[in-house]
């Protein structure tokens, strides 16, 4: 109710003349009444507003061979990401993946009592994973640091933390529950982490390759793949930024964690400039 939106309207319509302004909205409702506003006030200036995903979409299509992707690319919903994983999962659940045959993890996965349940939560990971730019190269390295810097590199970090009495008023209660038990006890804990953590990580990478292999992505999927695809390929990159003598993020408090990167890449390719509006 600030007036923030109008007076943002009014800049994009300022900045735009031979080249259009783009606007992000941080929701689609948002972005419907930037556009409404628009039409009303200026329908002939050249903008673009959306939300980052929307614009993200667009520019895959438009360029899909260089992205990669279906020219027919659709914006989907949660159930997209679901369908990804039950898709990706299939190695785990014949137990074919190498690291079954090898030895590296046990085939009793006590997580896979119930397959369904954790398949909807590893969707639900992923989906976080992906608004956050994490790669899934990011994420065994981040599981990786994790064991050791609780565990150690056996269990001689957490042996010295479970009679720490600073780091047990600290935990909560389950970081209580899971330092209060033996050293026996704690190395059976870090190899079944260590253990679920390769899985996932594995579970991680063949999402992303099912993915690629669907035409309708959810909202993470669609920017985290489309960020990837402009840091990767700076001629697409270049053009479709020159298409802008402007960008503007509305609502830049709610905005996607991905915009700074876009924002980035913009600047790289030699952006005139951005515009953040957010309360005062």
């Amino acid at each position: 109710g600030s007036g923030k939106t109008i007076a943002l309207a009014r800049r994009a319509v300022k900045l735009s003349g031979k080249r259009a302004v783009l606007v992000i909205c941080s929701h689609e409702a948002s972005a419907e009444a930037f556009a409404r506003l628009i039409r009303r006030t200026a329908p002939d200036a050249g903008i673009c507003a959306g939300t980052l995903e929307h614009h993200l979409a667009a520019w895959m299509r438009s360029h899909y061979l260089a992205a990669g992707v279906s020219p027919e690319l659709k914006i989907g919903d949660g159930l997209a990401s679901r369908r990804a994983v039950q898709s990706a999962a299939a190695g785990l659940l014949d137990l074919s993946w190498p690291m079954f045959g090898d030895g590296s993890v046990g085939l009793d996965l006590p997580f896979l009592s119930r397959p369904d349940k954790f398949l909807d939560e590893a969707a639900l990971l992923f989906r976080l994973l992906r608004r956050m730019l994490v790669t899934p190269e990011d994420f065994d390295a981040a599981c990786r640091l994790g064991l050791v810097s609780f565990y150690g590199e056996r269990v001689e970090r957490a042996d010295v933390l479970r009679h720490d009495q600073q780091a047990l008023r600290n935990a909560g209660r389950r970081g209580r529950a899971a330092l209060g038990v033996s050293v026996q006890v704690l190395a059976r804990q870090r190899d079944a982490e260590r253990e679920l953590s390769v899985v996932l990580g594995q579970l991680f990478r063949e999402y992303v390759k099912s993915v690629r292999r669907t035409a309708v992505w959810s909202v993470e999927d669609i920017v985290a793949e489309g960020i990837s695809w402009l840091l990767s390929d700076a001629v697409g990159a270049r053009a479709i930024a020159g298409q802008f003598a402007a960008v503007l993020v509305d609502d830049a408090e709610d905005a996607e964690p991905a915009v700074p990167a876009l924002l980035g890449i913009f600047g790289d390719c030699g952006s005139p400039g951005f515009v953040l509006a957010a309360p005062s």
